[in-house]
């Protein structure tokens, strides 16, 4: 364990680091509480930002544990901890990109609808969900 993460578990900081840092750095170095601390103050943003990508929707459970999943998993990948927020962040929007254009791929081509009658329910409804995933 890096010297700066041991005191940011200690609660001392000398200013060389900010204590999220701190913390990072120490997840990083495999400290538990440190994972612990790190997860228990991500989740509420992650969720807050998975809502803002996709709205309540089935989908933003599912994006959140992917994201600190994959988070998690890379963190002794991570070079810069000090960007550590943007990673997720990052990891989050790809998630959700991925997710969408499986969901594209899954859906009829509009020009699959071409014998369904125009006004007919399935073919609206399969137009809006188009239009939401645009």
């Amino acid at each position: 364990m890096s010297w700066c993460a041991a005191r940011c578990l200690e609660g001392v900081h000398d200013g060389s680091c900010t204590p999220a840092m701190c913390l990072v750095r120490a997840a990083r170095d495999g400290v538990p509480e440190a994972k612990e601390m790190l997860f228990s103050r991500l989740l509420p943003l992650v969720r807050q930002q998975a809502q803002q990508l996709c709205g309540f929707d089935v989908l933003q459970e599912d994006l959140v544990q992917t994201a600190l999943l994959q988070a998690f998993m890379h963190l002794p990948e991570l070079r810069r901890p000090e960007r550590f927020a943007a990673w997720v962040r990052r990891i989050l929007k790809n998630a959700f990109l991925m997710e969408t254009r499986a969901r594209e791929a899954r859906l009829p081509a509009e020009a699959d609808l071409r014998g369904v009658p125009a006004a007919s329910p399935e073919r609206e409804a399969d137009l809006d969900a188009r239009r939401t995933l645009k």
